[in-house]
């Protein structure tokens, strides 16, 4: 038997991130006496602030790449995922972190630990908390809606002193380790994605296949989060991908019994976009999908996602949620309409999935 250390290659996809990227290299470097073999992969996404040189002047013994073009957070993730493949086809386990997080010292050793020991599970996450506020929880595990919606959860809350791993919906992208054997076997992030809910279809993929998703609480990294700046600037991208993943993910049934659901949720987007002023985003997401080749696209993905997938819905909806949570989403539209509606159609449709 080897006692060589596991290997771990810990990627970080980097646009216009100087200023995070000191304090985030800085922690990773803290942490350089665990027990794994750790190569840091920092993806430069065509960064126009110097984020490249930065890396290049003060962290001599990270690895990096640069993309002639913004590649988008899964575009950077895969193009750092195949040079791994390549440089170290023996690393056993993948990290993904957001340059703007900051990962506490030994935060990588737990996460290993859990996956080492729980075969059945595909990914694991740290109790990932507000770098401004370090006692409360940005996200103890992200859940999707059944709408296509990924939510962080628990956020703004304080960390509670006796919290143990559980079981979540997916890990987030913010920071999680992954089975690098899973992602030769089928994938890490849909390039085409580019942003926002990539973290949803490789979780929605994994879970699909039978495997578990878990938070590590004992493994912590704090996280710059703005959940404004995701509503505001990325419209059209959340919207566009939540689509993508109802649209390859359900079976056909399933599909056609969310109709309702679905309908009511696109009047409520049409009217967010406005108060936003961002419908023209909102058509945009429409538009995406009129596109004959973004249609072919997608039924090619979805075939693959049908065939590929060993639970059926009844068991894959289980970790899905109704209720729309999100901490700058309050207002008395969603509170006492849209939630109220939207999360007893849930509770009553699942008792009617069997399929």
């Amino acid at each position: 038997m080897s006692d060589s250390p596991i290997e771990v290659a810990v990627i970080i996809v980097a646009y216009n991130s100087r200023d995070d990227l000191a304090e985030c290299l800085a922690g990773l470097d803290q942490w350089a006496g665990g027990s794994a073999a750790v190569r840091v992969v920092v993806v430069d996404n065509a960064s126009d602030d110097g984020s490249g040189d930065f890396v290049r002047q003060h962290f001599s013994s990270i690895e990096l790449i640069g993309s002639p073009t913004n590649l988008g957070f899964a575009g950077g993730n895969n193009l750092g995922w195949d040079h791994v493949r390549q440089a170290h086809p023996d690393v056993r386990y993948v990290a993904l972190l957001n340059p703007d997080t900051v990962p506490e010292p030994g935060w990588l050793d737990p996460l290993i630990g859990w996956l080492e020991s729980h075969r059945d599970t595909a990914t694991c996450q740290p109790l990932i908390t507000l770098h401004d506020r370090p006692d409360r929880i940005n996200t103890a595990g992200n859940r999707a809606h059944y709408l296509g919606f990924g939510l962080v959860t628990h956020c703004g809350e304080p960390i509670p002193d006796d919290m143990q791993p559980k079981p979540i919906g997916y890990s987030s992208g913010a920071a999680m380790l992954v089975r690098a054997d899973l992602l030769t076997q089928h994938g890490l992030f849909e390039s085409r994605m580019f942003l926002y809910c990539e973290d949803t279809d490789l979780g929605w993929k994994l879970s699909q296949l039978g495997y578990k998703h878990e938070l590590v609480p004992s493994s912590r990294v704090a996280h710059k989060f703005d959940p404004a700046a995701a509503v505001q600037r990325h419209y059209y991208y959340l919207e566009r991908n939540r689509w993508w993943l109802i649209l390859v993910y359900y079976k056909r049934p399933t599909l056609l019994l969310l109709l309702p659901a679905i309908v009511l949720m696109e009047l409520g987007q049409v009217l967010f976009s406005l108060v936003l002023g961002q419908l023209g985003d909102k058509r945009r997401a429409w538009g995406y999908y009129l596109n004959p080749d973004n249609r072919k696209h997608i039924r090619e993905l979805r075939r693959a996602a049908q065939n590929r997938r060993t639970i059926c819905d009844n068991d894959f909806v289980g970790s899905l949620t109704g209720w729309i949570e999100h901490p700058r989403l309050g207002g008395p539209l969603l509170r006492y309409i849209a939630n109220p509606l939207l999360g007893t159609y849930w509770w009553l449709v699942r008792w009617v999935i069997f399929w």
